[in-house]
């Protein structure tokens, strides 16, 4: 009974990974539209010509529905934590960093598909991301324009779904480690997603979290066979969504380096799908930036629309002091410490995800070896932890990139502590803990910062200082462009209209503004030096620079 839900999602989370590679090779020759992935989603129903396929779903299909005398508390468990998670994504976005970094590549990626200079269009994103690509095809008009949200919502109803099923099990006296880590670190991601206004948003950092959880929830699951040939595609593939992932594909494959006198056809099959995944996004990445990473300076190429190394360090400095200044540059001369209580103070829920994490692991570490019972504790999900909470409190302390990692440690510590999960058991057989998720989630998403801004959002639509966008049955609501950081102001236009030679771009009016421009923006407007490929296109068509002109251009 367990095998056959295991198996889907696998399969599903496998399925997200390949398909992102496969639309980040497309938008390198077309923009990502809606027709473009309802085309690709359709490419699997060929599979069904082949009996020994049909014959496989078919079986897996039988599995699961044989047992339908035993899944009304799953079913009663999964809509309790969907219903909630699908109202959540009906609401209008709040901005938080996806303004700043990601929505105006975004809108690139849906607009234009992918041209050489992007970068000296919208300086100021933060990183290219497959993600961008799998929300592209919902992000039609930017950020006044509709969907965009639709990639994460759908990945937080498959996470949300997975944990019902593993709480349903928890209460069912399963005690498997692989349960407990899609039960508790799920839903814990869920929670942080709710609190931090994430369900609907564009923003990375969501799938990011929930990617690390399913690595090592795969890869502690001795029921779906050797977990590393498929951890390293889906490993890599959060790689290609946020690089704070970045110890997870390093781990997987180097664990996968070590199957190849063993598993060789197996293990070819799972690295070349990685290759292809990963290769696909650095391609991306390259003719956006013209870095492997950006802005990491040591994997950029110097290519006409590579960003000077000044530009670089400028973008790095950024985003380590807005993560490690909660959200705000640190002031200049402060101290390690005053450091720190400036980052707990501007970043309060972040900062207990870092340093709780820490002390969750310290908390391990002594009971592995001082006293208590002693419980084996589960190397790879410790070790993920242990590796990805150095790698982001070393480069930029913040809980939206740590709380992936803290999530699979409070799962570890309810496996390690026998007392703890059979209560949680004994809760979760009379169908109380998911109700009580359910409330939570509620109580969170109606107490939390965005709940606040949307209270604003509603009190200028009241006072006709903003116009509430239109929506519909089947089209969620528009988004409004609002500034977090000022929440009882709309935010100003630091933006204007430039025209040379019939081309009409948007140009800063004070500062870097492009994040906030309408797409074609150019930092210090058109500049001599920009040579359009095709003049009939415009900037559509991409441009080239002149060698000599380089550096002014970027800058």
């Amino acid at each position: 009974f367990n095998r056959p839900h295991d198996l889907v999602f696998c399969a599903a989370w496998l399925g997200v990974s390949i398909t992102a590679g496969i639309l980040t090779l497309i938008a390198h020759i077309t923009p990502v539209s809606l027709y473009v992935v309802i085309f690709v989603l359709a490419i699997p129903l060929v599979s069904l010509a082949f009996t020994t396929f049909r014959l496989e779903t078919a079986n897996l299909v039988i599995e699961i529905v044989k047992h339908r005398g035993h899944l009304l508390r799953p079913i009663t468990f999964l809509w309790l934590l969907l219903l909630p998670i699908s109202y959540f994504g009906s609401q209008q976005i709040v901005y938080f960093d996806t303004a700043f970094y990601h929505l105006p590549m975004a809108r690139i990626l849906e607009e234009f598909g992918v041209i050489k200079g992007t970068v000296t269009i919208h300086m100021n994103y933060g990183q290219a991301s497959s993600w961008l690509v799998l929300s592209a095809p919902g992000t039609a008009g930017g950020e006044n324009g509709w969907g965009a949200q639709s990639a994460n919502v759908y990945l937080v109803m498959l996470a949300a779904s997975q944990a019902a099923f593993a709480l349903y099990r928890i209460g069912n006296r399963s005690k498997q480690l692989p349960d407990i880590i899609a039960g508790f670190g799920i839903t814990l991601v869920l929670l942080l997603a709710v609190r931090w206004g994430m369900t609907a948003s564009l923003s990375p950092d969501l799938p990011a979290m929930l990617l690390a959880v399913i690595v090592a929830w795969l890869l502690s699951n001795e029921r779906i066979g050797n977990g590393i040939l498929i951890a390293l595609p889906i490993s890599v593939f959060a790689v290609t969504v946020k690089l704070s992932a970045a110890p997870l594909a390093l781990l997987v494959g180097s664990a996968a380096l070590t199957m190849l006198l063993h598993e060789r056809r197996r293990i070819l099959t799972s690295i070349g799908t990685s290759a292809f995944i990963f290769a696909s996004f650095c391609s991306l990445s390259i003719l956006s930036s013209g870095c492997l990473a950006f802005p990491a300076g040591l994997t950029c190429l110097q290519l006409p629309w590579t960003p000077t190394p000044d530009r670089l360090a400028d973008h790095t400095n950024l985003i380590v002091n807005a993560a490690r200044g909660g959200g705000r540059e640190l002031p200049a001369g402060i101290s390690t410490i005053d450091g720190l209580i400036y980052w707990i103070s501007r970043d309060t829920s972040g900062a207990i995800l870092v340093l709780g994490g820490w002390l969750l692991m310290l908390g391990l570490a002594t009971y592995k070896y001082v006293g208590g019972p002693q419980q084996r504790l589960p190397i790879w999900p410790l070790l993920f932890a242990f590796t990805g909470l150095f790698y982001v409190t070393a480069l930029a302390p913040s809980g939206r990139f740590a709380g992936g990692y803290t999530a699979i440690l409070v799962a570890v510590i309810v496996y390690a502590t026998p007392w703890l999960h059979d209560r949680i058991q004994r809760i979760s057989r009379t169908g109380l803990l998911p109700c009580l998720l359910a409330s939570l989630l509620c109580v969170i998403h109606a107490t939390g910062p965005s709940n606040k801004v949307r209270e604003n959002i509603t009190a200028h639509v009241k006072d006709t200082s903003l116009t509430l966008p239109g929506y519909g049955i089947v089209l969620p609501r528009r988004l409004i462009t609002f500034d977090i950081n000022q929440p009882d102001l709309h935010h100003e236009r630091y933006w204007e209209f430039d025209q040379r030679d019939g081309i009409k771009v948007t140009r800063p009016t004070l500062g870097n503004e492009c994040w906030s421009a309408p797409p074609p923006c150019f930092p210090r407007g058109i500049k001599p030096g920009t040579q359009f490929i095709d003049n009939r296109r415009g900037v559509s068509g991409g441009f080239a620079m002149e060698q000599a002109r380089r550096t002014s251009t970027s800058n």
